[in-house]
């Protein structure tokens, strides 16, 4: 009989109810709950006429003993109207109790609405019987729980008088219904005083239909998941039906190992393991993933055996040193996508390097090595690269700051396999910097002017010869506050005007007579000046909240720069309004001045309505002259192609976009998440608009089965269409609890921060 986390507390309640107090009980229809248990000898075996009660309960042995309406007989006392029976280490509840004082036997038995707590862990069943002498308890159809979600029971629950249990005709789940939707069966199960758990001949079943078996099984349940086995059935776009099966083999303190296989029906058969290693003592962690599968449906020969093999490596060493290292192999580049599971995610491939850094109160030095094992990908091989970095440092009594910063290693850059038209380049890069900078506080202003350069070395470059670029800068940064407090000193208003001055010489060498690795080796003159106001607003509410509006009005000045138009091409602004603990609102748009138009314009808003709904809505535009640059505010390339060339380059891309999204949870097993997409306004290469819409049905049954239902509509024109529309189903048996995605989560918030 299996009893459910309802029934332990209704169980609960009714033992108070059993327990009521003296005078809560009319002396007409009941007796004393509290009775005295007679101490029994051979000679003292008559039947005796129950004695009065007394107000204190008499201990015998640390035994206490609570009954509503008893009767004594034979040295047997007993109710059937419910009762109570305290030890020291043990509490019983019960609607029929028999408790045995005589010459022979010491003994308790009890049966209905049975609770049984011993030396803290909590039993139900059907009958009972303690046998005080040996304080041995025998429970039929018994069950226990172990934190945080296991329920174990059986036939038969033998428990010592050291807490050990023994459970024969044993079953172990973490699903709180009579009817479990997965089980693990076993001939004999013996639990530890602690939550190690030993099995022998163990059945694994789902919905009552065995999968798996085992001759013995170890585990401790502290670190164990709610199901050794976890199963999650998708059915998605190409790919089809897929099941996959993961499985615990081990866990054991820090370290655990996991089986998983995947069934794909239009594909085939895949399988791995998984291990993770994480001493929180050492700071040690390593983990590796080996995975293959079949593929009995690729044109191509290479793709039918598909593999990905990844791990990784961390932990401080000695003198504050710490290693670090991954490597990723695939077999080919779609692997990601087309054997995506929680293992094998999407989002990227973990770079193959190995990395040593080591942190000083001066300095922080890394050395890395970084080669490519997939000819897919586009990558700069490290062979290796030394960096080190310097903390700024006065100069004497000057109060001039210098920073130094220093890189040295060989670089090979690799193109992708059959990328057309570019060819692979390498060269030993050298490279040193150092920026002197001063702060002066001037009479309501601060200032603090600055100089430095940069030198680069390279032994190779477009014309086989070795190059030495070289690059000076200089500049200035000034800003004052005019500050504000409002009445009761509930709030702050302040005004912060500044100015930002910079120039970088011509370089040495053009770009193109040297090898640009990354973003740090393209450099070009710059001489421009950003100037703007910055706006703090922050207001006490009666809730406690602070209400904040941050704006940042401010334009840049391009002086002497022939590739820009205008002297000052653009005014910025940048708002955040905080206006409740449950909104925010922002807006980031540039007005284009010479063409009298927004360059850029992002309007949008979190809004979360109540615990259960949130949404976000966003429009944005930028029009053909608002360049897509990794680091918007870096403007080299601007002063080093002109417009009508960037114009006509992929960095062009003007386009107007609405975002939506919005989360409603109905009930704590069923939720929705809605996306929208809307794209327009798109000139480049005349590409048309496009729509996406999303939603997805997320429910949680029978505590164990989270089931999300997704439903997709892309298209890249203005007319409905079926054949876009996508679905997937999602299922998964593992936590009793939803399970939301990455791609799915509530919108408004903790979005508060910049």
């Amino acid at each position: 009989m299996r009893v459910t986390l309802a029934t332990l507390l209704l169980s609960s309640l009714s033992l108070y109810a059993a327990t009521a107090a003296d005078e809560g009980i009319p002396a007409t229809t009941a007796q004393e709950a509290t009775q005295e248990v007679p101490q029994e000898t051979a000679a003292n075996t008559a039947p005796k006429k129950p004695r009065a009660a007394k107000k204190k309960p008499v201990s015998l042995e640390n035994l206490k003993v609570k009954l509503v309406e008893p009767t004594y007989k034979n040295g047997v006392l007993s109710t059937k109207k419910g009762g109570v029976i305290r030890g020291k280490d043990f509490t019983l509840q019960a609607q029929e109790i028999e408790y045995v004082r005589t010459s022979r036997e010491h003994a308790i038995s009890a049966r209905g609405k049975l609770l049984f707590t011993f030396q803290g862990r909590t039993y139900t069943g059907d009958t009972i019987s303690i046998d005080l002498n040996t304080q041995k308890s025998i429970i039929t159809n018994g069950c226990t729980s172990i934190p945080p979600m296991w329920f174990v029971g059986g036939k038969v629950v033998e428990i010592d008088k050291n807490g050990k249990g023994t459970i024969y005709d044993a079953y172990l789940t973490s699903s709180e219904n009579e009817k479990n939707d997965w089980s693990m069966r076993a001939k004999e199960v013996d639990i530890s005083k602690g939550i190690h758990l030993k099995a022998k001949r163990v059945r694994f079943l789902f919905v009552h239909i065995p999968i798996f078996w085992l001759p013995s099984l170890s585990s401790n349940l502290k670190y164990s998941n709610p199901t050794p086995f976890r199963y999650h059935f998708r059915y998605r776009g190409r790919l089809g039906p897929r099941l996959n099966i993961t499985y615990d083999l081990m866990r054991y303190k820090y370290f655990k190992a996991t089986a998983m296989a995947d069934i794909l029906f239009k594909r085939g058969l895949g399988g791995g393991l998984h291990t993770e290693y994480d001493n929180p003592h050492t700071k040690e962690y390593f983990y590796t993933l080996s995975y293959a599968a079949h593929d009995f449906i690729s044109k191509e020969e290479h793709k039918y055996l598909r593999y990905r093999f990844k791990g990784g490596y961390s932990r401080p060493l000695f003198y504050n040193m710490h290693c670090k290292a991954s490597y990723d192999k695939l077999s080919d580049m779609d692997m990601r996508s087309d054997y995506a599971t929680d293992q094998l995610e999407t989002h990227r491939i973990d770079p193959t390097q190995v990395m040593f850094s080591k942190k000083a109160p001066d300095w922080i030095s890394t050395l890395n090595t970084k080669v490519r094992l997939n000819s897919f990908q586009t990558i700069k091989q490290e062979l290796p690269l030394f960096t080190t970095t310097t903390r700024p440092l006065t100069l004497g009594s000057s109060r001039i700051l210098v920073a130094n910063n220093f890189e040295a290693g060989f670089l090979d850059y690799k193109y992708a396999r059959h990328t057309p038209h570019v060819h692979d380049f390498h060269s030993s890069r050298v490279a040193f910097s150092q920026k002197l900078y001063r702060h002066f506080l001037l009479p309501g202003i601060q200032c603090t002017p600055y100089a430095g350069y940069t030198a680069i070395s390279y032994n190779n470059s477009p014309q086989h010869i070795s190059r030495l670029l070289a690059i000076g800068t200089c500049g200035v940064e000034a800003h004052t506050r005019f500050e504000r407090i409002p009445p009761h000193h509930k709030g702050l208003q302040a005004v912060e005007p500044y100015v930002h001055y910079e120039y970088l010489t011509t370089p040495s060498v053009a770009s193109h007579k040297h090898y640009l690795f990354d973003f740090n080796d393209g450099w070009h003159r710059l001489n421009t000046l950003r100037f703007g106001l910055k706006n703090f607003f922050i207001t006490e509410g009666k809730d406690g909240f602070t209400k904040q509006l941050q704006a940042d009005i401010y334009s840049r000045a391009f002086i002497n720069t022939p590739t820009i138009g205008r002297n000052i091409p653009r005014v910025y602004s940048d708002i955040v309004w905080k206006a409740t603990p449950r909104s925010r609102y922002f807006v980031n748009m540039a007005w284009d001045i010479q063409r009298k138009d927004w360059d850029q314009l992002n309007i949008g808003s979190a809004l979360t309505v109540s615990d259960d709904v949130a949404f976000t809505v966003e429009w944005r535009h930028r029009n053909a002259y608002h360049f897509r640059k990794m680091d918007p505010q870096n403007f080299i390339i601007d002063s080093q192609r002109t417009e009508h060339r960037l114009r006509h380059s992929e960095m062009s891309d003007r386009r107007d976009a609405i975002l939506t999204e919005m989360f409603i949870r109905f009930s704590p097993i069923l939720a929705v998440n809605l996306m929208t997409r809307n794209g327009y306004g798109r000139e480049r290469h005349h590409q048309p608009a496009y729509q996406a819409y999303q939603i997805d049905f997320i429910t949680l049954l029978r505590g164990a089965l989270n089931i999300t239902f997704s439903v997709q509509y892309r298209s890249k024109y203005d007319h409905w269409s079926w054949k876009h529309l996508r679905y997937s189903i999602d299922a998964r048996l593992g936590p009793p609890r939803p399970h939301f995605s990455s791609e799915i989560h509530k919108i408004g918030q903790g979005n508060y921060t910049n």
